[in-house]
């Protein structure tokens, strides 16, 4: 199984505009990267039950997939393993090689280490999980509570933050799944992020449904 390298670095040096979008982007990152744990372990009177989710497996040849005995991580046919920065806990990332975009847009898959099973999500817990990650007002947010299948649950959640030097918002939209019982603790999450100009994009709905796909087994 082919995995992202830990760091990377550039050589070129920095143009303003650069500059201004790698403020931006290293707000995303920021707001993306809080632990999960602190919203799981809230709102425990909250007692709706998590959403179930289908997950059609994919046959219209637009995806690429690496599976283990832990997890099925489904990325766009074509996408590369990323030269960006990677973060501790991440596993793997794919990016589109032919982005028009100033960022590539890119899928990540991580996982995040618990002393114990996390609880059942509920709406509210996946929404203070969405609110963590809220960097400005004007930020739209969204989460919802899913079950993905018999053995695990977890929450999707989806944060567009609009930015003016870039034309559009940057979107990030997270899945987290773990494990309903058992000694895996881990949390697993599949993470895309891109820019929507005009709240479009030709890479979104194959990001999202990659993200939409993501299992554990």
């Amino acid at each position: 199984m082919k995995t992202a390298s830990k760091r990377y670095s550039n050589q070129k040096g920095f143009s303003p505009a650069f500059i201004v979008v790698g403020v931006v982007i290293l707000l995303v990152i920021a707001f993306v990267l809080f632990s999960f744990k602190k919203s799981t372990s809230t709102d425990s009177t909250n007692n709706q039950q998590p959403s179930t989710v289908s997950t059609t497996q994919p046959t219209n040849g637009k995806f690429d997939k690496i599976e283990t005995d832990k997890y099925i991580f489904y990325y766009p046919k074509g996408y590369v393993v990323g030269t960006g920065r990677a973060e501790d806990g991440d596993i793997l990332m794919y990016q589109n090689p032919n982005t028009q975009r100033i960022s590539p847009e890119k899928i990540v898959l991580r996982s995040t280490s618990h002393k114990q099973l996390s609880p059942t999500p509920t709406y509210q817990t996946c929404l203070n999980q969405a609110e963590n990650f809220r960097a400005k007002t004007d930020d739209q947010i969204k989460a919802e509570a899913v079950a993905g299948d018999e053995k695990s649950y977890g929450c999707i959640v989806t944060i567009s933050s609009p930015s003016k030097q870039i034309g559009g918002p940057v979107v990030v939209q997270i899945k987290y799944l773990w494990y309903k019982s058992g000694t895996d603790y881990s949390i697993y999450e599949a993470r895309a992020a891109y820019f929507s100009d005009n709240g479009t994009s030709d890479q979104a709905a194959t990001l999202n449904a990659s993200v939409d796909l993501f299992t554990l087994k």
